[in-house]
């Protein structure tokens, strides 16, 4: 029976986690797909406050007009509307009421999905080599 009831949690956890952030975002804002314009999807978990989120953020505005960009911001309120403010082509969500999406313990973390919706790439921080990473991929 012990060896049952493990078995049934180690699926049930396996299920729970297995969803990828895309669909979570989906699952909690329905409208997100009328929302996405662009083909392939690029999220960014993110701190408003954190340094590195801010170059992120920055610097994938040159993918504007190719990805559509989702936010999932950890951060403060303000700041967050004042990101708004500058990054008007940028989708923004507050983290914490995504719930399905735990806070990460890293900022920031992006997800980068074809327009199949499938994850064709994750990476934990931020670097210089993912613009090249980024363009190589959506071509």
């Amino acid at each position: 029976m012990k060896k049952k009831l493990t078995i049934i949690v180690l699926f049930l956890t396996f299920n729970i986690y297995s969803q990828d952030t895309y669909s979570l975002i989906k699952e909690y804002d329905n409208t997100i797909e009328g929302k996405v314009k662009n083909d392939n999807k690029l999220i960014l978990i993110s701190d408003s406050g954190c340094g590195h989120c801010l170059i992120a953020l920055d610097r994938i505005k040159s993918f504007k007009n190719k990805l559509q960009i989702i936010i999932v911001d950890y951060g403060d309120y303000e700041k967050r509307e004042e990101h708004k403010k500058k990054y008007i082509n940028y989708i923004f969500l507050e983290g914490r009421k995504v719930k399905k999406i735990s806070s990460p313990d890293f900022f920031p973390i992006l997800y980068l999905y074809n327009k199949e919706d499938k994850l064709i790439w994750k990476k934990k921080g931020w670097f210089n080599k993912n613009i090249k990473k980024i363009k190589s991929l959506i071509k």
